[in-house]
């Protein structure tokens, strides 16, 4: 279980509690001896919705994509992928003009896997003169 689970669950919860204080199916009105929690309860569900939003967008900020060489050192930091993949095919084009034919790549920060590889470049010297 995670965050927003637990926020679903919690709206799942408010949302019956609402449906029980209301007087028709559409919760649109209170019944006469709950009107205070019916008010209460409209409350907490707005609230809940407003922090699984602020949940969501958090999770979205907390993913970086990091761009390695062999020797594994980190060569950037990203907040999307395709900063990332842009900046890895900029420092493989670098290592490939000072010939050094190291590996440049994109991971998920914490894990291992590699996600995107930067692509080998042909030299740039091909073309020859007649």
């Amino acid at each position: 279980m995670n965050k927003m689970d637990l926020l679903k669950e919690f709206e799942d919860i408010l949302c019956h509690n609402l449906f029980c204080y209301s007087k028709d199916w559409l919760m649109n009105t209170p019944k006469e001896k709950y009107v205070k929690q019916w008010k209460e309860t409209k409350e907490k569900i707005s609230l809940v919705k407003e922090i699984m939003k602020d949940v969501k967008l958090n999770i979205q900020e907390d993913i970086w994509y990091l761009v390695r060489n062999e020797e594994l050192e980190v060569l950037g930091s990203f907040s999307t992928l395709n900063q990332a993949i842009v900046f890895a095919e900029k420092k493989k084009k670098e290592y490939m003009r000072n010939c050094d034919s190291s590996e440049v790549w994109v991971e998920i920060e914490g894990e291992s896997e590699k996600i995107y590889i930067a692509k080998d470049y042909e030299n740039e010297e091909t073309e020859e003169i007649e």
